[in-house]
């Protein structure tokens, strides 16, 4: 149908990321589009003017999400209201299952909207919570899957589901290719590294001082240490405070181009377990993956995960292909050990990144096609569907 109301909801940075490539890829199909929902910068690029800020919902863990309860429900209630007052022809879910999800629920038992829900990004039932599945197919008419083994846990369940594959990989061959070649390392060479500490305020404060204690370790050895840190414009004041008395050089890449251009001028990476660790990985850059959490969210994590494994590539591969380093691994010495590991050993470095590429090709969209492109013409076809 031409002219579509449809209403998104991306709650953190990597659903802002997906949202703002469906949008383009929708406009190309409805130019008359009409965009309403939650979003960050890059969706507000694209048009959209977000309900309420989109970090609002950003928030990760069960221990960290407790002290922000009221304002997460005063947020759905807000939500579902506007979301009733619009009556959009679609809502798209992007991510973030623990807000989405309560959303659709509530719409759908309030039976005031006819449209039909479709969710972008599977929630992880292969990992964790095997009975979300469940959860979802109740709810939702359609769920958009990144990762190409996922689709048969929600035939299961009697959820149409479309694999669009990972639109962090539609440029994987060209991204992969500008890498510059990697001379030796030794301790007199320079050593650019690039940090990444999530995009979360709480990520970002519980990371940022390990990896400082990480660098001092590593410039033992390595002392002509360059720094790139990445982040998001909203994230930028933040770095800027907590690495202002840093010894090191250096400078922030705000936005993707910036974050790009950084993971090519790097020889290594230390990365929050996320999303940003694909764009990396796509460019040919070597890393340690890591993350931690509040104790009691670990606790409950564990009695819960069916995998050792996190970063995707890994599990895909069944190895740790990516050195994962998590929870009570997640410290400075254990992240020195690892870069330097890698720093000292061409043939680890060229490993980790010939084994990441061939693992990625695999999320590529089906055919060669775009992953977003996909995607936009599945949300057509379900909403003409919904229409008869």
């Amino acid at each position: 149908m031409s002219g579509a109301k449809i209403f998104l909801i991306a709650g953190e940075a990597s659903g802002d990321q997906l949202g703002a490539g469906l949008m383009r890829a929708l406009r190309q199909l409805d130019p008359a589009a009409d965009f309403h929902g939650i979003g960050g910068s890059l969706m507000a690029e694209q048009g959209l003017e977000s309900l309420f800020p989109m970090s609002d919902l950003s928030f990760m863990g069960f221990a960290e999400v407790l002290p922000h309860i009221p304002k997460l429900k005063r947020r759905i209630r807000e939500t579902i209201a506007t979301i009733e007052r619009i009556k959009p022809d679609v809502v798209i879910t992007i991510d973030s299952p623990g807000f989405n999800l309560r959303v659709a629920q509530a719409l759908k038992k309030r039976k005031k909207l006819r449209c039909p829900f479709i969710h972008y990004v599977a929630p992880t039932v292969w990992a964790y919570k095997p009975k979300r599945a469940e959860k979802f197919a109740r709810v939702f008419d359609h769920l958009l899957v990144l990762l190409p083994f996922e689709p048969p846990y929600f035939e299961a369940v009697k959820l149409p589901v479309t694999f669009v594959g990972h639109p962090v990989m539609d440029d994987l061959e060209e991204r992969f290719r500008q890498r510059p070649k990697m001379g030796p390392i030794t301790p007199d060479s320079e050593v650019t590294l690039c940090l990444m500490a999530g995009s979360r305020e709480g990520e970002i404060r519980r990371l940022l001082p390990i990896y400082r204690q990480a660098l001092e370790l590593i410039a033992l050895k390595y002392p002509k240490i360059r720094l790139r840190i990445a982040t998001t414009p909203q994230n930028e004041a933040l770095m800027l405070k907590l690495a202002a008395d840093w010894p090191f050089t250096g400078d922030i890449a705000l936005g993707v181009d910036a974050r790009y251009e950084a993971f090519y001028e790097s020889d290594l990476a230390i990365c929050k377990s996320g999303t940003v660790t694909l764009e990396a990985a796509k460019t040919g850059l070597p890393m340690v993956v890591t993350y931690r959490v509040n104790p009691l969210t670990a606790l409950l994590m564990r009695r819960w995960l069916k995998t050792k494994l996190f970063n995707l590539i890994n599990i895909i591969k069944g190895e740790a292909v990516i050195p994962e380093l998590i929870q009570e691994k997640c410290t400075a010495p254990y992240i020195a050990e690892q870069i330097i590991e890698l720093l000292e050993s061409h043939h680890a470095r060229e490993k980790q990144r010939h084994s990441a590429y061939e693992i990625m090709r695999q999320m590529r969209a089906p055919e060669g096609g775009l992953a977003s492109d996909l995607a936009a013409r599945t949300v057509l076809e379900v909403l003409a569907g919904s229409r008869g």
